[in-house]
């Protein structure tokens, strides 16, 4: 499978870059063109209709985000190229969108290129997963553009992707390289992720890493005892011990809430 694929960066350097790596390392994506402007970005999709368009937030006159909002028909995967800092990666992270970080690495590239023949894949098979991607994409426009941390967390599944209100995610128990997301009156998810890779997305001030197995929301917790080293119950009934380790921080939020 070969997805056609442009690139959009105002830096002639990061263009030719990017471009050198995916027709060395990554024989799947059939570049078609590259633009150095949202302006010549728009004349690109028009003419190409790529699949990919591999895009740099930090442009001058428009940015990234800019630019996606001004397309209408946005029949495309995106991954963002971008030296941009922590928050706006972690908006990334919670989104179904993926991203790159400058310079690029040929494994990241590589492993951005496997997520995207998946999603494509998706996407073939149940074509509504398309407008749920914008979705997606959406929702992290607004959450960078208000400069607000992300409300909503796209996660990955077996067939697809979920969008999940932050707020109504309970708690979430790892499980080996998996992880089981409680959400409030809604059955479990099981998703493909790390423990750590949540912690580096979710708002630290309400969610809290309890244990090396658990990071719970701040806002359905029903009682925390010294029992036993510490345990705290949360609304829905389960009891999770706190280690030693995390006790003086889950405390210090607790009582910061």
């Amino acid at each position: 499978m070969k997805l056609r694929a442009i690139i959009v960066d105002d830096e002639y350097h990061g263009r030719e870059n990017l471009a050198l790596l995916l027709k060395n390392y990554c024989p799947e994506i059939m570049l078609l063109g590259m633009a150095d402007s949202a302006k010549q970005a728009r004349e690109l999709l028009a003419e190409h209709q790529p699949e990919v368009v591999f895009l740099d937030i930090q442009m001058p006159n428009e940015d990234g985000f800019t630019f996606l909002e001004s397309v209408e028909e946005r029949n495309f995967s995106v991954v963002f190229v971008t030296a941009y800092d922590a928050y706006g990666i972690k908006a990334v992270k919670a989104s179904a969108a993926d991203y790159l970080l400058k310079p690029v690495s040929v494994n990241e590239l590589k492993g951005a290129i496997k997520k995207l023949i998946s999603l494509h894949g998706y996407k073939q098979k149940k074509p509504q997963l398309e407008k749920s991607y914008r979705a997606s994409v959406d929702a992290l426009i607004k959450d960078l553009s208000s400069q607000q941390l992300p409300q909503t967390l796209t996660l990955p599944m077996s067939n697809g992707f979920k969008m999940v209100p932050i707020k109504n995610i309970l708690r979430i128990e790892a499980d080996d390289n998996y992880t089981h997301v409680h959400v409030h009156q809604e059955k479990s998810l099981v998703v493909a992720k790390t423990l750590k890779h949540f912690e580096g997305i979710l708002d630290n001030n309400h969610f809290c890493r309890i244990h090396r197995s658990h990071i719970i929301n701040l806002e359905y917790i029903k009682s925390f005892s010294k029992q036993d080293g510490g345990i705290v119950e949360l609304t829905d009934a389960t009891r999770l011990p706190i280690s030693r380790r995390r006790l003086p921080e889950f405390l210090r939020l607790v009582q910061a809430s």
